[in-house]
């Protein structure tokens, strides 16, 4: 055995850090984050316990109403900038909806959802989750920062960039002549065009690749020209793809007004990179006051085509939990193939580092009891009972469903229009830039000019050009301006013009042709989820009247026309 605290166990980034377990929805994620960091600040003069609704023995508080309302806007609203039109918001339809979640959380109570083993481990996985993320919160993402200086001065490196002449030869032996010759004063244009094996279009050009920025090139290259003057010559650089000399003709230094969307991406980039290092910063720290051992031989030892143990092998201890050769042999299996023993080694690696990182983490979230912490508590209270929503709705509802091949055949036979192909056109275009030579073409077209002969005559102008024959295309396909006037055609007409992407387009309608009926085994998958569903929302529909029947619902009126009127303002 052997302790590792100090044998090079590396912080790598963790994926229970960062709180994304498969099994953890991202909606459920994004809307507990919401509540533990407060998404609105303020937007809300909703507060307190005040009572909203009562459902037999819970309690909708106002509270409660208030982080709905926030949830449904950060998802509504994910990656713009919150705001809340309080104006055109469904009070009541959002109360009801809570209302029906209630009486389904009571019935998955009632009927003992809340203690099967697979709702205990889903709902100790969420625990976790949220846990790391309040840990995450603490250690890393508030202590991250971005100040407006390193965003201007990021923005300068990312959008500066240079204009290059490129060589290229798969041999070294010659790209070092070429270099000599260039030494000694040789035209770097004219070498480009006899010696160099780039494309043929690079190589007329005299190797000018235009501007790029660093992004747009390879390191080794963008590495060498952004440390170079105008003028200047590199010597031979050599990439996976072979060697390159460039010489650096212009360099354009970006505006110094940065747009809002260009500094937010700056600054993403920025914090993101700070975050990873803050996460490495971290996760070393706690290994380097941990008690780790790894047991090297049993660790070398795991083969990926053998068999598991039954967890009898230990691969490493952390703080005095085992990590089992199987956890290690099971993330083997799922891990790519390495080519030979020292990758596979590095795999293992790897794998073992991965693991003692989570647990890690995992310990520390654990440790800091974060169940005194009110907003966590109210977060696991809503991830609990969202668990149980979607445990009755699975277990319940939907396993209730059944769907013989009698309804299914039925279905098919009563909407076979519903299971018919587009409609498909063929049609040949006129593409004009200037609107009133479009209206003067379509004149003459109308009058009996002939489309072939008319698009082209006048296709060897600048301003007009003759499309392509189309092909086959579905009408559903097509834009709204040019759909809506083919419903009209008959194969032969004549239409437009039409504005489309920046351009006038003219169109003849050379074919037609009716959508085909899809054969049933094609479409029977879909029509189970169709009925499937329907099906599903009359049960939940059925289910939640009768809950609702039998229970006790007080909606405190008052509140919600006090509600309403403020919206109204």
């Amino acid at each position: 055995m052997q302790d590792a605290r100090c044998k090079g166990i590396k912080a790598r980034d963790s994926s229970r850090f960062k709180a994304q377990s498969l099994r953890l929805s991202a909606f459920f994620l994004l809307l507990v984050s919401c509540f533990l960091s407060g998404c609105s600040r303020g937007t809300f003069w909703l507060q307190g316990d005040r009572y909203v609704a009562k459902v037999n023995d819970d309690t909708i508080t106002e509270y409660d109403f208030k982080k709905r309302l926030e949830g449904f806007h950060t998802i509504k609203d994910i990656g713009d900038k919150m705001h809340i039109d309080i104006a055109n918001v469904d009070y009541l339809k959002i109360l009801n909806e809570m209302i029906d979640d209630k009486l389904i959380v009571q019935e998955a109570i009632k009927i003992g959802l809340d203690k099967t083993p697979e709702f205990t481990g889903d709902y100790k996985l969420y625990r976790l989750n949220l846990s790391l993320y309040m840990l995450k919160k603490e250690e890393v993402i508030d202590k991250v920062k971005v100040t407006d200086e390193e965003i201007k001065n990021r923005y300068m490196i990312l959008y500066e960039s240079v204009r290059l002449r490129h060589f290229f030869t798969k041999e070294r032996e010659k790209g070092e002549k070429i270099v000599g010759e260039l030494k000694k004063g040789a035209d770097f244009t004219n070498l480009v065009e006899k010696e160099s094996e780039d494309s043929d279009g690079v190589k007329k050009k005299g190797g000018d690749v235009g501007f790029k920025r660093r992004d747009e090139l390879p390191k080794e290259i963008a590495d060498a020209a952004f440390g170079m003057k105008e003028g200047e010559i590199s010597g031979l650089i050599n990439t996976a793809h072979g060697f390159h000399i460039i010489k650096l003709e212009e360099r354009r230094v970006p505006a110094e007004t940065i747009s809002d969307k260009e500094k937010k991406r700056t600054e993403r980039l920025i914090f993101s990179e700070k975050e990873r290092e803050k996460n490495r910063e971290y996760l070393t720290k706690l290994i380097e006051t941990a008690k780790i051992t790894i047991n090297e031989d049993i660790l070398k030892s795991i083969k990926r085509d053998e068999e598991f143990d039954g967890g009898k092998g230990i691969a490493a201890t952390v703080e005095g939990e085992d990590i089992k050769r199987d956890e290690v042999l099971a993330r083997l299996r799922s891990a790519p193939l390495g080519r030979d023993e020292d990758e596979m080694d590095r795999l293992k690696k790897l794998v073992i580092d991965s693991i003692i990182n989570q647990r890690l983490l995992d310990r520390e979230a654990d440790r800091r009891n974060y169940e005194k912490n009110e907003d966590f508590r109210y977060s696991l209270l809503i991830t609990k009972e969202a668990v149980l929503n979607r445990f009755f709705k699975n277990k319940i509802i939907a396993a209730a469903i059944k769907v013989d091949d009698e309804e299914i055949r039925r279905y098919y036979d009563d909407n076979k229009k519903l299971f018919k192909e587009p409609e498909k056109i063929r049609m040949s275009t006129i593409k004009i830039k200037e609107k009133e030579k479009a209206e003067r073409i379509i004149g003459e077209l109308k009058k009996g000019a002939d489309f072939d002969i008319t698009a082209s005559d006048i296709s060897n102008t600048s301003a007009v050009s003759k499309g392509e024959d189309t092909g086959w295309l579905y009408v559903n396909m097509m834009p709204p301006d040019i759909k809506d006037g083919l419903n009209e055609m008959e194969v032969g007409e004549i239409y437009g013009p039409f504005n489309f992407e920046k351009d006038f387009i003219i169109i003849k309608l050379t074919g037609k042709e009716e959508g085909k009926l899809r054969d049933f085994e094609s479409v029977r998958d879909s029509i189970i989820e169709s009925l499937s569903k329907k099906k599903y929302e009359q049960l939940m529909s059925d289910y939640i009247m009768k809950l609702r029947a039998v229970s006790k619902i007080r909606i405190n009126e008052s509140f919600m026309r006090g509600l309403n009127a403020r919206g109204k303002k």
